[in-house]
């Protein structure tokens, strides 16, 4: 088996903390740190139908599942090719939605992508407490 470095878990209550600590990371010389930065599809999505304000999270779960298993969302299916690029620098939920839609390619299935070989996963901590939410995430405590 080939030898994996333990994983960090770095969690906190909101977005906007993680985003200050993604931030101090940039200014050191860590950046060569792989992370994932895991957040929902509502605010990760970019496809516009499924976005759409006016959807709830329960909606946009739906309409992302159906698009995806009906092999019909064009940023899904760009996600194994592009996955890399969305990847390289350390960045917030914001920077994943804009590289997602500049590379058309899924932030939300990206971030699920990065976790596989990250170092440091950075994510809510309900998502840390809630068994279904960590079974969803592919989160592993062991």
């Amino acid at each position: 088996d080939k030898f994996r470095a333990p994983r960090a878990l770095y969690s906190s209550r909101t977005h906007s903390q993680l985003n200050q600590v993604l931030q101090e990371l940039q200014k050191t010389e860590y950046t060569h740190v792989k992370v994932s930065t895991l957040g929902s599809r509502d605010q990760l999505c970019i496809h516009p139908d499924v976005s759409n304000p006016n959807n709830s999270g329960a909606v946009k779960k739906a309409m992302c599942r159906a698009l995806v298993s009906n092999r019909s969302c064009k940023y899904y299916e760009e996600v194994s090719t592009k996955v890399i690029d969305l990847g390289i620098e350390i960045g917030d939920i914001e920077d994943l939605v804009k590289k997602g839609k500049k590379k058309k390619c899924c932030p939300y299935f990206a971030t699920k992508e990065l976790q596989k070989n990250a170092d440091v996963i950075f994510l809510p901590y309900n998502y840390l407490l809630d068994q279904r939410i960590r079974k969803t995430q592919e989160i592993e405590l062991n």
